[in-house]
C-alpha cells in the first residue's frame, strides 16, 4: 500500500469523535492550527473553514454541554465562523437570538395589493 505522509493521520485528530473534535477547532488559534496541519492538505480549508465546519457539526449533533465552545465563537475573528456560530446555537434553542445583529429576522414576502 502506497504511503503519502501529507496524508498520514494527524496527532491532533487521532481518535477524536466529531464532537471533542469540533470543539478543539473552535477553540485553536491559527499559530496551533500551523502547527497542528503543517504540510497537511487540511491547510488548503483554512482554519476558518475548519471552524465553520466545526460549529455546523455541534449545530447538527452537539450536546448542551457544547454550547459554551459556540458561544466563545460569536467572538471569533471571522465572520463566517459567528455566522455558523449563531445558526449551530439556534438549532440548540430557536427562541434564542445570541446576537442581536448576527441573524436577521426573515424579510416579508412582498405581496400586491
Amino acid at each position: 500500500m502506497l504511503q503519502v505522509p501529507e496524508f498520514a493521520p494527524r496527532e491532533f485528530v487521532a481518535g477524536k469523535d466529531a464532537r471533542t473534535l469540533s470543539r478543539e477547532l473552535l477553540a485553536m488559534t491559527q499559530e496551533e492550527f500551523g502547527r497542528a496541519f503543517k504540510g497537511s492538505p487540511m491547510k488548503r480549508a483554512k482554519l476558518r473553514g475548519l471552524k465553520r465546519n466545526a460549529a455546523a457539526v455541534l449545530g447538527n449533533v452537539g450536546e448542551p454541554e457544547d454550547l459554551p465552545v459556540l458561544t466563545r465563537a460569536l467572538d471569533d475573528p471571522e465572520a463566517l465562523v459567528r455566522e455558523h456560530a449563531v445558526w449551530a446555537l439556534q438549532k440548540h434553542s430557536p427562541t434564542r437570538n445570541p446576537s442581536p445583529d448576527a441573524a436577521a429576522p426573515p424579510v416579508p414576502a412582498h405581496t400586491p395589493d
